[in-house]
């Protein structure tokens, strides 16, 4: 049989499932995995006409190295969690039956029933895909994650799937075992304490920074009516321009602490000085701040990827930035601070 590549995706087969060893679980889906990229499931192709591939366990490195199924019959469809509709790529999987191993030495022959009879009574596996690239990944954001994300991860938007794997720990978070039967879990989202990282424009370096003033700005442009009045403010709105919140007071202005952004024609940016001074008080500088100790570190970070984007911007214009190698040592982090306050 000659090898022809194709989107399977349009050649599905609406085979029966036709025993109890059929099941229709997800293989792949586009939220960002735990190797730190996204595999897109629409990008799905093969190299046979049906699309059938292998179903190994754990990618053929354990022993014995034989294959216990095949996997076919891909369609799409999405998964619901946390607020997000991801898209999902489901398959079947078969798993060989005795009758299907007749031939092989005893030891063998009944490996494949073994997994099998693992996967029904609960013991928690995963499911995992071996595949190739088709041409070089993009790189942009995430449209989907179950955390925080910086910068830019791999994008396979062309895939040719080798194989399938049943696996004790798969990437992709919801090919887990918990998601086999569209189980819905409570992801724990972050939604106390600090706020969580946005790659927001930046404001020029040397602009002042009234925090008073900018926290006004905030509330005005968080309005639906440009008053700051907090019966019209959207508080996800307004505590994006924060580097924490109460969570179990969201509605009181006096929640929200160490701000560091501004509004700048009516577009919320990032104040160096704003930043330099919410460090600060998180160490201590400016009579600190009072939030919890599990949230500082979440927060610190926050405030350094802020800091990392000047220092990227100014580097790119041969300047110096005015706080280099953060660390987390109060007194040398506040005298890189007292640096960063006084202008050029």
């Amino acid at each position: 049989m000659s090898e022809k590549k194709m989107n399977h995706l349009e050649v599905v087969r609406q085979a029966e499932v036709k025993d109890e060893k059929n099941i229709k679980v997800v293989i792949v889906s586009e939220i960002l995995n735990f190797n730190g990229w996204v595999v897109i499931p629409d990008g799905l192709q093969t190299i046979t006409p049906d699309g059938r591939v292998p179903l190994l366990w754990q990618h053929g490195t354990a022993t014995p190295n034989i294959p216990i199924g095949w996997v076919d019959n891909y369609e799409k469809g999405e998964v619901k969690v946390a607020d997000m509709a991801v898209p999902v790529l489901r398959a079947r999987l078969h798993f060989w039956t005795p009758e299907e191993t007749e031939g092989l030495p005893a030891d063998l022959s009944g490996f494949p029933q073994m997994i099998w009879e693992m996967w029904k009574s609960g013991i928690p596996l995963g499911v995992s895909i071996g595949f190739t690239p088709v041409g070089e990944p993009e790189y942009g954001k995430p449209t989907y994650s179950l955390w925080e994300t910086s910068g830019k991860v791999p994008v396979f938007s062309r895939w040719m799937l080798h194989e399938v794997s049943v696996v004790s720990v798969g990437a992709d978070p919801l090919a887990l075992a918990a998601f086999r039967q569209n189980y819905q879990p409570k992801v724990q989202m972050h939604t106390q304490g600090a706020v969580p990282y946005e790659d927001t424009p930046l404001m020029d370096r040397d602009e002042g920074w009234d925090a008073d003033a900018a926290v006004q700005r905030l509330r005005k442009w968080a309005s639906s009516d440009g008053s700051g009045d907090p019966e019209k403010i959207d508080w996800a709105k307004y505590r994006r321009g924060f580097g924490w919140y109460d969570s179990d007071n969201p509605e009181i202005f006096g929640s929200y602490k160490l701000p560091h952004h501004d509004i700048v024609e009516g577009r919320l940016k990032v104040n160096f000085r704003g930043v330099a001074a919410a460090i600060a008080a998180l160490h201590g500088g400016r009579g600190g701040v009072d939030i919890p100790k599990a949230d500082i570190p979440e927060v610190e970070s926050h405030l350094d990827k802020h800091r990392r984007q000047f220092e990227e911007e100014d580097l790119t214009k041969g300047k110096e930035t005015g706080i280099l190698e953060y660390s987390p040592s109060r007194d040398g982090l506040l005298r890189r601070l007292s640096r960063a306050f006084r202008k050029p």
